[in-house]
């Protein structure tokens, strides 16, 4: 096995020329080219029997022949695994050394700024490239001498070139003038190679007098690293210890191969080892500093999430707490102007108008921290529902025309009929409100134009405006939280900032797009699409039915409510000495809500926390409980939950008044046994509405009650005719109080009722029409009909079991119930769906149950959709026909597990829609001996024979006049509707 030499070689075996590594020339002189390790057969011909010559003649003149290595002889076998065995051990030690070059490169493109990456990969390509010209193998790739040269001699250099430099970068020491001086050297030495080579296609002279040069001055960089990396040791520099191991073992190695090298030592060198160590050690050393890097970043990345969490979690924290003060800011200054303490002046009214305004307005600003701390923390979710975006678009114009107008300004809608899309309806409304209202805001003179079209995906809306405009360079900022395109120092509006960055993200929630076109001083346009259905997962409408409807953020900024009309020192109200338990620790809420009975004259009582409210309930009666959520000790859902466990409190009304206000409190507060739910700020008017709502249901409640447990006297009880005499006198004056009671409070039953019951009579497109006739004062009976949207008309007509006092008791947790959710569930079937597990969930100790229609009549549509739950048919008048509406639906308040579905009708011009309870169908019948089973084809005939050729009004004199004709009395409540389309 021949070694690499360092020019060419001739071998004999017993004078004969067997093998040669280049081809000499004529003259018998060798190529300059070095020769590469090879095995060669020695002939079995030339072989004599005893003693062979074998000699070698080479072109290198030296001590060593040339030879880089032993010459081996042996059988063949046992000589190729061991040239196989050295060959692959350099080839594998220089491409590990280049692939890690590559990788730790691949590093440095990602990580720039920490350049010792870069040095470290270009010190281990040079030691790969070094080891595979060192030990010729590039002979086998590229047989050529300047080849040679530059893969070998030029990587030894640099290899100390950039030994030096990954030490310093690591370390992060600047060089002093000794290490630039010796890189300087190593440049000159290789720019010397590079010339004689190119000049002469020799490195004689850079063999002869320089090698030995630059073998001394890389012995000294190897210990002046080692003494950089023992100063760090010192200074506990992570990993300073490996660097001094690996440079350590380099020195070694190289002073056993000098050894070698010189033959005092008759061994193969390990030099090429000694820098493969090295180099896996720096690998390892960066690779963990690469890890520890990663591991700092993913844990400081961690950190931010809690601290921007934190943050989140600090304004939603801090906005409720706001919520307290400025409800408490609010109420007394509504209280003092209302002359709670007495009269006040105009400068004093206007002075305490400008603190409730100012209240207003900070309420608005608190109500969008919250909103984008819910959206930051990925809480809002979709309620999707089918909706018509033009109609929420007029809704919105129409909201805000006013403000407009205020302004001198135009605002007009252009809505060209695009589809309907599922979306959430108050979130889309809030999208409006805020670019309309911005729009509203920022635009001095002109005109905003809000339109609405058919989309390629879906719908497009854009809102124009002729306001100041908004630069190229802050189109894109504007939509960053907290940021606002006007000069802070010459801002005309106030404002967080955070108005399009939470319309953004609810326009991408329903994944959509928006964007803005605008040049300065040309006013804006603001334009989003929504898709036909949004493909993110949206909550289904019925399942979330039992929020309410809240005013969003920038809408309570924009539609500030007016305030109430003076209404002297004293509200009148028919509980004026009602009991009244505030439940709350900040008396700034205790004051607004002493104000507040001082001015109905309701007695209140008050509690700072769960136990004292509960003493209190035990100590003496209590007709109502305004409840806190966040109490000391007990949170308001255990106060209430403890509440209803005691037998005597058990009916009593709770409202729970807090400035919490998600879904999730809310559902929690009715499951707990809340009766109602208000906000903190609340508007006055409405808990006043709320708490005399409570108080009549306990009224009648209470009333029912004595009247059963006054009437189950035991009969066993009487012993003679002298105590009969005196019972029957006792319960005649009994019979005699409580037919005042009854009376007095049928008399605000029918009020009430009354009350609740909506009839709007100008709806446009349609005219109506209702008989009420209740059996006794008061019935089980109800109806409602108002403009659901425009263009649209909604209809309720309900039929509670029983009649008289515990029909009426019923219908006003009935209406109670439909009226807190007319105005938000989408669809007739929703609010079927939302009804009958209300009552059967919530309501079930008071065993309603209830026959009832929802319809929604379209009149641009000319249809009618209608659902209904165990009612008898409805009719559609044509002419004489009559067309019968009963879309299949158990009566409500049976079982939650009931699905309630809903029928669509048309509805054409001059048709009637005739809505009824049983007792018209019971009066409609002849009169028999029997009872007989209702015949609905009476009815329908009685109805088109008494509104033929009739107006809505005459025709329903005309049905009462035929059906009540030979009766000297009503058997059931009579109630109908009918609703013609002019």
């Amino acid at each position: 096995m021949l070694p690499p030499q360092y020019r060419g070689t001739q071998i004999y075996l017993n004078t004969h020329l067997i093998y040669e590594t280049r081809k000499f020339d004529h003259k018998g002189n060798s190529p300059f080219i070095v020769g590469k390790p090879d095995i060669i057969p020695l002939p079995d011909t030339l072989i004599n029997t005893g003693i062979n010559t074998l000699a070698f003649r080479t072109g290198s003149l030296n001590d060593d022949g040339g030879f880089n290595g032993y010459t081996y002889i042996g059988p063949r076998l046992k000589i190729k695994l061991k040239f196989l065995r050295k060959i692959l051990w350099d080839g594998i030690l220089g491409f590990i050394n280049i692939y890690i070059a590559l990788y730790f490169m691949f590093i440095f493109f990602k990580r720039q700024k920490e350049r010792y990456y870069l040095y470290f990969s270009l010190l281990s390509l040079s030691i790969g490239l070094w080891i595979i010209g060192y030990k010729h193998l590039i002979l086998f790739l590229f047989d050529h001498q300047i080849v040679y040269i530059f893969i070998t001699y030029i990587p030894a250099i640099t290899v100390c070139i950039f030994l030096l430099e990954f030490i310093h970068s690591y370390f992060n020491i600047e060089k002093n003038i000794t290490v630039k001086i010796l890189i300087i050297i190593f440049i000159i030495l290789a720019c010397e190679l590079l010339v004689e080579q190119t000049i002469t296609s020799q490195i004689t002279y850079y063999a002869r007098y320089l090698y030995s040069i630059f073998m001394v001055l890389s012995l000294l960089s190897i210990i002046y690293s080692i003494s950089i990396s023992i100063k760090e040791i010192s200074k506990n520099t992570p990993y300073s210890n490996r660097i001094l191991i690996s440079l350590i073992i380099l020195l070694l190695t190289t002073g056993y191969s000098s050894l070698t090298f010189m033959d005092i030592i008759k061994s193969e060198p390990v030099l090429v080892e000694g820098f493969f160590i090295m180099s896996l050690i720096f690998a390892s050393i960066l690779a963990s500093r690469f890890a520890q890097v990663h591991t700092d970043l993913e844990k400081a990345h961690n950190d931010l999430l809690v601290l921007d969490k934190m943050k989140d979690d600090f304004l939603a924290t801090t906005s409720h707490e706001l919520r307290t003060p400025l409800h408490g800011i609010m109420g007394i200054a509504e209280s003092l102007t209302d002359g709670t303490l007495g009269p006040v002046n105009a400068a004093q009214k206007e002075n305490l108008e400008l603190i409730r305004s100012s209240s207003s307005h900070l309420t608005s600003l608190v109500n969008e921290i919250l909103d984008f701390s819910k959206m930051r923390a990925g809480r809002a979710d979709l309620i999707l529902d089918n909706i018509r975006v033009d109609d929420i678009a007029a809704t919105v114009v129409s909201l805000l025309r006013p403000s407009a107008a205020e302004r001198g300004l135009e605002i007009t809608a252009d809505l060209k009929k695009p589809p309907a899309i599922k979306a959430d309806r108050n979130r889309l409304r809030q999208i409006f409100i805020n670019l309309v209202g911005n729009a509203v805001k920022y635009t001095e003179t002109g005109s905003i134009t809000v339109t609405v079209e058919p989309a390629e995906s879906g719908v497009r809306v854009t809102v124009r405006d002729t306001g100041p405009g908004i630069d190229a360079k802050d189109l894109e900022r504007i939509w960053e939280p907290f940021t606002q395109a006007e000069d802070p120092d010459r801002r005309r509006a106030g404002g967080t900032g955070l108005g399009l960055a939470i319309t953004k993200y609810l326009v991408e929630l329903h994944d959509g797009r928006i964007w803005a076109e605008s040049e300065k001083g040309k006013g804006s346009a603001f334009m989003f699409e929504l898709p036909a259905e949004p493909k993110s997962r949206g909550i289904l409408k019925e399942t979330a039915a039992i929020e309410p409807l809240q005013p969003s953020a920038g809408e309570a900024a924009i539609a500030v409510a007016e305030p109430s009309e003076d209404q002297g020192y004293r509200i009148k109200s028919k509980y004026s000495s009602a009991v009244i338990l505030a439940v709350d620790d900040d008396p700034v809420s205790i004051r607004v809500v002493e104000n507040l009975c001082l001015l109905v004259g309701y007695d209140l009582v008050t509690a700072a926390n769960g136990p004292e409210a509960l003493s209190v309930i035990y100590e003496r009666e209590v007709d109502l409980v305004l409840l806190d959520l966040m109490l000391p000790g007990m949170s308001g859902f255990e106060v209430c939950q403890e509440i209803r466990k005691l037998e005597k409190a058990r009916y009593i009304p709770i409202i729970m008044v807090t400035a919490r206000d998600g879904t999730g409190d809310l559902v929690k507060g009715f499951t707990t046994g809340a009766n109602d739910y208000v906000t903190k700020p609340f508007n006055r008017e409405e808990l006043l509405v709320r708490i005399e709502n409570q108080l009549v249901i306990k009224q009648m409640l209470d009333m029912e009650k004595s009247v059963i447990n006054g009437l189950r006297q035991e009969k066993d009880s009487i012993s003679n005719l002298y105590q009969r005499s005196m019972d029957l006198k006792e319960s005649t004056l009994q019979m005699v109080e409580w037919e005042h009671i009854i009376r007095e409070d049928l008399d605000i039953a029918t009020s009430f009722q009354l009350k609740l019951m909506t009839h709007e009579r100008s709806i446009p497109g349609i005219e109506t029409s209702v008989r009420y006739r209740p059996l006794l004062k008061i019935g089980g009976d109800l109806y409602d009909i108002f403009e659901f949207r425009p263009g649209v008309a909604r209809v309720f007509i309900a039929d509670a079991t029983g009649h008289g006092i515990t029909a009426s008791l019923n219908t006003v947790k009935i209406l109670s119930e439909y009226a807190a959710v007319k105005e938000t569930l989408s669809a007739p079937e929703v609010v079927m769906n939302y009804m009958n597990r209300r009552f059967v969930q919530l309501f079930r100790d008071y065993q309603i149950v209830f026959t009832c229609v929802v319809a929604d009549i379209n009149i641009a549509e000319s249809t009618i959709v209608a659902a209904q739950a165990g009612h008898p048919a409805q009719l559609i008048l044509r002419g004489r026909e009559s067309i019968q509406v009963r879309p299949p639906g158990p009566i409500i308040g049976f079982s939650a597990q009931m699905e309630y579905q809903e029928e669509t009708h048309e509805f054409r011009q001059g048709d009637i829609f005739f809505l009824y309870t049983d007792g018209l169908l019971e009066l409609s019948q002849p009169d028999a001996g029997g009872p007989l089973p209702y015949d609905t084809d009476i009815l329908a005939k009685a109805v088109a024979d008494s509104f033929d050729a009739r107006g809505i009004e005459e025709g329903g004199e005309e049905l009462l006049k035929q059906f009540r004709a030979g009766r000297k009395r009503l058997d059931d409540d009579v109630t109908f509707i009918a609703i013609r389309k002019l």
